[in-house]
């Protein structure tokens, strides 16, 4: 009896290629609105009725981070969308 082999999956198409990165821009481009809008809401309200508690020192780490969470957040959506989408191929 001879072990059964699962078949390898089939290359997409070029169409089938840019459609998929037709859908991961979309997808990082939705995240990036979606991450810029909490960032304006929470700079909003962290300026606001919470202006000067943070101290000094900390100002660089949270604008770090703030930077950082709007990179990096569209792009694991993007890498997420690329990769459910070659599954399902």
């Amino acid at each position: 009896m001879t072990p059964q082999h699962p078949t390898p999956p089939l290359k997409p198409s070029a169409k089938g290629h840019a459609a998929r990165a037709l859908l991961v821009f979309v997808a990082w481009l939705a995240s990036l609105g979606l991450v810029a809008v909490a960032s304006l809401l929470a700079v909003l309200l962290l300026a606001g009725p919470h202006g000067g508690l943070l101290p000094g020192r900390f100002e660089p780490l949270v604008l770090w981070v703030g930077w950082g969470l709007v990179l990096v957040l569209p792009l694991l959506a993007a890498r997420w969308t690329w990769r459910r989408l070659s599954h399902g191929s």
